[in-house]
């Protein structure tokens, strides 16, 4: 069995959706500080064992909408990147581990 996050997951909040608007919005949506946390223990502790993009292919106008018209999902593979190293604090102990295994996910 494997799990998931994706990076706006474990570095942005639902404050940061407020602020940043329909760019950040997620499905599952983003939420409080307190399960950022927890996702980050969970890459910590190996329960998480993959990190995804959220691969949402839209393009910027049709993110640039009122929060309830702009469809859901974060664009941008440059998105995820900032987001990881944005995350400074486990890019170090996820990066090699995450890598390898998800290449043993598929070769299973």
């Amino acid at each position: 069995m494997t799990a998931e996050a994706t990076p706006h997951h474990f570095v942005l909040t639902a404050d940061d959706a407020k602020r940043i608007g329909p760019n950040a919005k997620a499905n599952p949506p983003l939420r409080s500080k307190k399960d950022v946390d927890a996702i980050r223990q969970g890459l910590r502790d190996g329960t998480i064992d993959i990190i995804a993009s959220d691969h949402a292919p839209h393009s910027p106008h049709e993110k640039n909408r009122d929060w309830d018209e702009a469809p859901f999902g974060v664009i941008g593979l440059e998105t995820t990147l900032e987001l990881v190293l944005q995350g400074k604090a486990i890019v170090t102990m996820v990066g090699g581990r995450i890598v390898a295994r998800d290449g043993k996910i598929v070769a299973d």
